[in-house]
């Protein structure tokens, strides 16, 4: 039997990777010789293989630190089913504690469900193994960190060193983002907690670590969320390095969450700089000591199951260290509470950033632009006109937004001119630095090509389920396949090389490289890029999507659409995104691939999108339509029902005048539907005067639908007209009547 200290590690053992590479070496010891290390994440469930030549035997052998041990095994074997992998034996080893029992039932339904042999390393097994080769724990200190009989319980942490680290990481950030925003003034941001009934009074931002144990920070992309955490971060440090003693900060990008990378391991690796030992730092969040600064929730994997997954590891992490703080910062609209729902009933408190005022903008452009230029800009931006105070639709909402009022100054200095909306405002940027440059590596690839490069890669993060970074690999590989790509098609010179792209990508700061750091050592094989910020990964996200919808193959196109699907909040942007970088009648095509996705993406898009574009896109739609050589009620309905739009009756007015009668039948059905649909609307009484001019009509089924529509305003003359069709029309014409008389009779 294993010791207690054993056990009660294995058991918290959240460190995949590390439980990982400690069962490879306990399958070593207990006598596998052809032992062979599989693993990673696209392992198909294999962590390990084993051939015995002299049994002709292979066996496949499974981890797992999931609680859910029995639903974890089989979908492993089914993965080893689907895949067709030789086996005949299957060695599953676990964290969990099985019974004599659960295990001989699941051998069992093994053996008749697959015909392999089933063998079960639980907590017990693993535990009194581990404790017979005690060399096995000095090797993994990241799992068996308790102290030995009579050692301290905690590894001093070199606090001063580490806090020197947060600054020098905070001054890196800077640098970073210098692109961006290069010398910038801070805005004294406000929060207002979002409460059942309205929202309370505001706070400053940094108040947010008092207010509550656990606090959720809410905000559009570039409403200053990060810049708050590392503002956070830094003034303890300032604090500690002036002899206070405030609580320790650890940044946390949940970008960096992976099945094998717990929130509490990203907590660990934060203290690297300083060679952290786990215990210790493990010993830090117990006693309360730490601010724990959680950076994007929204920015998790976006594959539905692998997202609850993270969900409960982040709530596992927030229950076992309940004594220090907490802030988490999500994207307003992507914000899902369940993530963060302990099922206790108590919901962590939650506030947005509210937008800027009008003397904050103006604050604001006047420090950063001469005098006359700053009343040029806020001329264009309308800053003192109510009117576009009032229009959520104008560009002066999005100038209230900090990172957006930035990047717009920044455009305006080089153009003179406001950018319309997002889009053309990052397109701005984006462009701006990827115009060739004396000393890059690729001189022959200009800013257009390389949109081309990253809006492919932001499709690769697509396909392998990531949000903000990306694995170097599989970035490095589809660089080099887009690069081989204009080649080929003679857009780009022969002698450019992928490396040297990739070079200027990571030179021109559209990527950041991330070093993967376990203490000391540096293991590349995990190493990332990630976005430079969020508006970059949604604007080439946009390009890959417009891309995609409108000239892709059948296999791309159902992704995206399986994407969208599946994570309509995380991809909202991005669309809004690629709709403002499309003119007429493309967007219209875009808009309906989004608009006929299932779930709650178009009804997203329609409250976000303007008014005035929405008719824009619709009456276009109907337009295309009618255009059409065939045109059927459903589909002309289809087009023209999803939104009401005022201008709709007065274009069947004008197109019934030209068109062939099987549209003039079409415009009457869709007609009388958007009559009943849309009755307390201003724009049903347009087209009940239209069924009043269609109900003398020759057709029966226009006035079919005339009469109709009229029911509700001319009782008298809608029966009189279906009393005709039902007794004196046309087979159809006599039917739809009869059918609608009987449907009504009650009244």
């Amino acid at each position: 039997m294993g010791s207690k200290q054993t056990r009660l590690q294995l058991d918290q053992l959240t460190d995949y990777r590390a439980f990982e590479r400690l069962c490879n070496a306990l399958m070593v010891k207990y006598g596998y010789t052809e032992f062979e290390p599989l693993g990673g994440t696209n392992d198909k469930g294999r962590d390990a293989v084993h051939y015995c030549a002299q049994k002709n035997e292979h066996t496949v052998f499974s981890y797992s630190v999931r609680q859910d041990w029995e639903r974890k095994l089989f979908e492993d074997l089914e993965k080893i089913r689907r895949h067709d992998h030789p086996c005949q034996v299957v060695v599953y080893v676990t964290t969990q504690e099985i019974s004599a029992a659960d295990q001989d039932r699941v051998k069992a339904r093994v053996r008749e469900t697959y015909g392999w042999r089933l063998r079960i390393c639980d907590l017990e097994w693993l535990s009194t193994l581990v404790d017979k080769h005690a060399d096995l724990q000095r090797m993994y200190p990241e799992i068996f960190f308790l102290p030995e009989p009579g050692e301290s319980p905690y590894v001093p942490l070199d606090l001063q060193g580490y806090v020197a680290s947060v600054r020098e990481r905070h001054h890196e950030w800077r640098e970073r983002y210098t692109p961006l925003f290069a010398d910038h003034f801070e805005f004294d941001l406000l929060v207002a907690e979002k409460r059942p009934l309205g929202t309370g009074e505001p706070l400053p931002v940094t108040r947010l670590p008092q207010e509550a144990p656990l606090t959720v920070l809410l905000g559009e992309s570039g409403a200053g969320k990060t810049t708050t955490l590392w503002k956070l971060a830094l003034d303890c440090a300032l604090g500690w390095e002036a002899g206070h003693r405030p609580l320790v900060p650890i940044l946390i990008p949940l970008r960096n969450w992976a099945p094998g990378t717990p929130v509490e391991d990203l907590a660990v690796q934060a203290f690297a700089p300083v060679q952290g030992h786990p215990a210790a730092v493990r010993g830090l969040l117990a006693r309360g000591e730490a601010l724990v600064l959680l950076d994007g929730l929204n920015e998790l994997p976006a594959d539905p199951q692998v997202r609850a997954d993270a969900g409960r590891d982040l709530r596992t992490f927030l229950d076992r260290y309940p004594g220090a703080r907490h802030v988490v910062t999500c994207r307003t609209s992507d914000y899902d509470e369940a993530l963060l729902d302990n099922g206790r009933g108590a919901l962590p408190r939650t506030y947005e950033a509210q937008r800027l005022t009008a003397t904050q903008v103006g604050d604001y452009v006047g420090r950063s632009l001469p005098p006359e230029r700053a009343a040029e800009f806020n001329h264009q931006l309308r800053l003192h006109d109510e009117r576009a105070w009032e229009d959520a639709s104008s560009i002066l909402h999005l100038a209230r937004i900090p990172f957006h009022l930035r990047l717009m100054i920044k455009q305006f200095e080089v153009t003179g001119v406001l950018p319309a909306g997002t889009a053309p405002m990052v397109q701005g940027l984006v462009r701006r630095m990827g115009a060739p440059k004396a000393g890059c590596r690729a001189p022959g690839v200009d800013a257009y090509r390389k949109e081309r490069i990253l809006a492919t890669l932001a499709g690769a993060g697509l396909r392998d389920g990531a949000t903000m970074s990306l694995a170097v690999p599989v970035a490095r590989g589809t660089v080099e396949e887009v690069v081989r790509t204009l080649r080929g098609e003679g857009v780009i010179a022969r002698e450019v090389t992928a490396d040297g792209v990739w070079s200027d990508l990571l030179s021109e700061n559209y990527l950041n490289y991330e070093r993967h750091r376990t203490g000391t050592v540096t293991t590349r094989r995990w190493d990332t890029v990630e976005w430079l910020h969020q508006l970059f990964q949604d604007y080439f996200l946009a390009l890959y999507l417009t891309a995609v919808l409108l000239q892709g193959d059948p296999p791309s196109r159902q992704l995206v659409r399986r994407w969208l699907w599946n994570a309509p909040r995380t991809f909202q942007q991005a669309c809004l995104m690629a709709l403002e970088l499309l003119t007429l009648p493309r967007k219209r095509l875009v808009f309906d691939e989004f608009r006929w996705v299932p779930g709650p993406l178009a009804e997203n898009l329609l409250g976000q999108l303007p008014q005035r574009e929405i008719e824009t896109l619709l009456l276009d739609g109907v337009r295309a339509g009618l255009a059409q050589d065939a045109c059927s009620a459903r589909a002309l309905e289809d087009a023209a029902l999803y939104h009401y739009t005022e201008g709709l009756p007065g274009l069947f007015v004008e197109a019934f005048r030209s068109v062939p009668l099987p549209h003039k039948q079409a415009i009457a059905a869709t007609n009388c539907a958007y009559a009943i649909k849309f009755q307390a609307q201003p724009g049903a009484r347009r087209a009940l005067h239209n069924a009043e001019a269609w109900i003398g009509h020759q057709d029966e089924l226009v006035r079919f639908y005339a009469a109709k529509a009229l029911w509700a305003k001319d009782r008298g003359l809608a029966a009189r007209t279906l009393e005709t069709l039902a007794q004196r029309g046309t087979d159809q014409a006599r039917t739809l009547a009869a059918e609608l008389m009987a449907a009504w009779q009650p009244e």
